[in-house]
Order: C-alpha cells, then sequence, then structure tokens
C-alpha cells in the first residue's frame, strides 16, 4: 500500500483518543471483524509479561489501534485479513534483528534504528511511534525496558498490514448490536455500551429502591483482552471481597483452585495473602468488606492464577439501597456466547486447542472437525474469557 502520511496518522490518533465509550466499541468490533488475527495477536502480548506495567499495556493497545486505522484510512477501507503465520513469520524475524542489537553501545544501537527508518516503506508511522515512545514527553508514560519490545511489536503490526491489499468494498463501521448481552430481568438483548442504562431504567421499572435498605454495589466486570466477555453484577456492601473472588471463579474462572487477587489503588488482597510478598509489599487478605473499599466511580482490577492469568477490569457504576431477598451477588446481565467459527470450515466452534493461551482463531474446530483433527488436547469453548485456558471446561 502507499506510505501513510504523517498528516493521516496525527488525524487517526485523534480520532481515536476522542471516541465516546459507545464508538470505541464499534471500532473495536470493526477491528474484530477485519482483523481477527491481529486482534488476538494484541491481546496474546497483552498477556506475555513482557511490559513492566499497566501504562506499557495500554500504550500497546491504543497505539495497535492507531497504526490499524491510519493505514485502513490510508488505503480507504479495510485491507484483506492478515493472517497468523502471517504475524509469527515477521515477529520472529523482528526480534531476530532485536536480539542482535540488544546490549550493543548506544551508537550501534542507533544505527539499527536508522536503518529501520531507511528501509522502512512506512517511514513516517515508524518515526512517529519512535517519538511517541522515546521522547521525554512521551503522552503514554512507557517504561524505559519496555521501548524497545513495544516498539517491535508495534512494527510487527505496521508491517503486516502494509503488505496486506485493500479490499474491493469498503465496510462502514457496523450498525448490528455489539458483543451483545442479556439483562437478567426483563431479558432484552442490548449491547455492552447501552447496558448500563438500561439496568438503571429496569431497576427503577421494577421498584424495591429504599433509603432505609441494603447499600448495594453495581459493578460492571469486562475481561482485560477480549472486550466481548462482561458481567454487570450487584453484591451488597457487607459482603467481602473473598464473596466477590468467590462469584467469579464460579461463573468464569475456576479451573484447579489457583491464586487470585484484586488490585485496587495499589493495594493488593489476595486469597491466600503472605505477610511478606516477593515484591516487598504486604499483602491484605480479601476478608474486607466491600463497603469499607470501594466508592462510587472507582476502577479496579482482578487477577486469577499467576502462571496463565486471566485478567478483569471492574468498575463501580452504581450504589444505592435497596431490601433484598438475596444475600449473595446478583447477575444483572451477561454477554451472549461469542460466535467463534471452525478454523477448517467455517460453522460455529466448540473446541479449541489446549494450548494454554485461551482462544486461537487457527485452533477452532467444530465437532465434526475435531474428530478428524490430529489434536489430543481439546477443551470446550465456554462462555467465559478462560475459554481454552489451563483446564477451563466451564
Amino acid at each position: 500500500m502507499r506510505m501513510v502520511t504523517r498528516q493521516e496518522i496525527e488525524k487517526s490518533m485523534d480520532i481515536i483518543h476522542n471516541l465516546s465509550e459507545e464508538e470505541t466499541y464499534e471500532w473495536i468490533h470493526v477491528m474484530q471483524e477485519e482483523q481477527p488475527f491481529l486482534q488476538i495477536y494484541v491481546a496474546a502480548i497483552c498477556e506475555r509479561g513482557d511490559f513492566e506495567d499497566d501504562n506499557d499495556i495500554d500504550a500497546f493497545t491504543n497505539l495497535a489501534i492507531i497504526i490499524w486505522h491510519a493505514m485502513r484510512t490510508a488505503a480507504q477501507g479495510p485491507l484483506a485479513e492478515v493472517k497468523g503465520y502471517e504475524i509469527d513469520e515477521r515477529e520472529e524475524a523482528l526480534i531476530e534483528h532485536f536480539n542482535s542489537v540488544e546490549g550493543e553501545a548506544e551508537a550501534d544501537v542507533m544505527n539499527a534504528v536508522q536503518t529501520w527508518l531507511e528501509d522502512d516503506p512506512q517511514r513516517p508511522l515508524l518515526e512517529f511511534l519512535l517519538m511517541t515512545l522515546m521522547s521525554p514527553e512521551n503522552p503514554y508514560e512507557v517504561t524505559e525496558e519496555s521501548t524497545g519490545m513495544l516498539l517491535v511489536y508495534l512494527k510487527v503490526i505496521a508491517e503486516c498490514l502494509d503488505h496486506a491489499s485493500p479490499q474491493k468494498e469498503a465496510k462502514a463501521p457496523a450498525k448490528k448490536v455489539l458483543h451483545p448481552g442479556q439483562c437478567m430481568r426483563c431479558q432484552a438483548v442490548l449491547n455492552k455500551a447501552n447496558m448500563t442504562n438500561h439496568l438503571k431504567k429496569c431497576k427503577e421499572k421494577a421498584g424495591g429502591s429504599n433509603e432505609r435498605g441494603v447499600e448495594m454495589f453495581h459493578l460492571l466486570i469486562e475481561s482485560v483482552p477480549l472486550p466481548m466477555y462482561w458481567l454487570h453484577v450487584e453484591i451488597p456492601g457487607t459482603k467481602t471481597l473473598a464473596d466477590l473472588d468467590a462469584f467469579l471463579r464460579g461463573i468464569w474462572l475456576e479451573c484447579c483452585g489457583h491464586m487470585s487477587c484484586f488490585t485496587i489503588e495499589g493495594t493488593h488482597y489476595v486469597s491466600s495473602p503472605m505477610e511478606e510478598s516477593i515484591f516487598g509489599r504486604r499483602e491484605k487478605s480479601m476478608r474486607q468488606k466491600i463497603y469499607t473499599i470501594l466508592r462510587m466511580g472507582m476502577k479496579f482490577k482482578y487477577a486469577y492464577d499467576y502462571g496463565s492469568t486471566t485478567d478483569l477490569k471492574l468498575r463501580v457504576v452504581d450504589i444505592h439501597k435497596q431490601q433484598v431477598k438475596k444475600s449473595g451477588v446478583t447477575l444483572l446481565a451477561r454477554n451472549q456466547p461469542p460466535p467463534w467459527e471452525c478454523t477448517g470450515c467455517g460453522k460455529p466452534a466448540t473446541q479449541v486447542q489446549a494450548g494454554g493461551w485461551g482462544i486461537d482463531p487457527d485452533f477452532l474446530y467444530c465437532d465434526d472437525c475435531a474428530a478428524d483433527a490430529d489434536e489430543d488436547d481439546l477443551l470446550p469453548i465456554v462462555n467465559s474469557p478462560r475459554t481454552g485456558v489451563c483446564g477451563y471446561c466451564g
């Protein structure tokens, strides 16, 4: 494809940075439809543990979408789908090149970067990435240790898209229901972005609010790398983080009794806390009551299994008082099962290769293709972000 101009890159950056929540989900859905392997690659990189902190992960995800949007704009529409083997080949070549100069003198590293610039058919795009990641005023506040690998992974995406031909017919952003889910109260099906407002209205219609009632916390829970998996739940403030942990394990996660951890404003609340963690920070137990920790609008994180980790993000979207008949965690809404397709025939997939890293579009099978596939370890595809990880079967 033609070279993307600096003006197109900056315009894409402005567009992506100023999207509303619903518009963001629409564009993520478009990327998922057009480039499923690239989106899975982005999710896999976030799970690998190569980055120092969450700023690095946020920078990688954001810049990956900007690259795709800018190159899509330059092509005046969708690009041909990048395949998984193309991503693997380019990543292997770039990492080999990166490792060849790692630890060398600064002058040699700069010469290697200069060679990258001179030889790159998308030089303005690479210059933009270098300026964004290496400038002292970089807006993402990435760690110095992660800068090299961030650049490598982003260049993999740019090179793959640069070799993809424009599709003949451009697709506008989808107008259908995006990451759909169902309200448990009225059974209505809505997209993820609209469910929060719907649940507030649905609760008002049902009644039950009472200032003398129990303080209830309404939480939105989402998979970090796979946005199609989400939950809305309600939990009494008198319950503990351990109660919420047990609910998440039951509905989405439990496979082998792994440890788990909530991270709230820098404090770690762990299922099996130690007096002194390996990071030098004292860990707290999950016996803390919800009302003593959470407040309106608060965002926090949850991780299950420190080996093959499933990461979730949570947000307090509402706090209210009401009379309750059920004292535990209540499911308000849940995503509908994503329509994964069989790698071999395109029919609805029911099984995934147990590679340990979850959903991989290269290794999804319907029952018929699974019987013919030379794969010993297959796991069922279930409605959970832990599908295909460890031994999770739902």
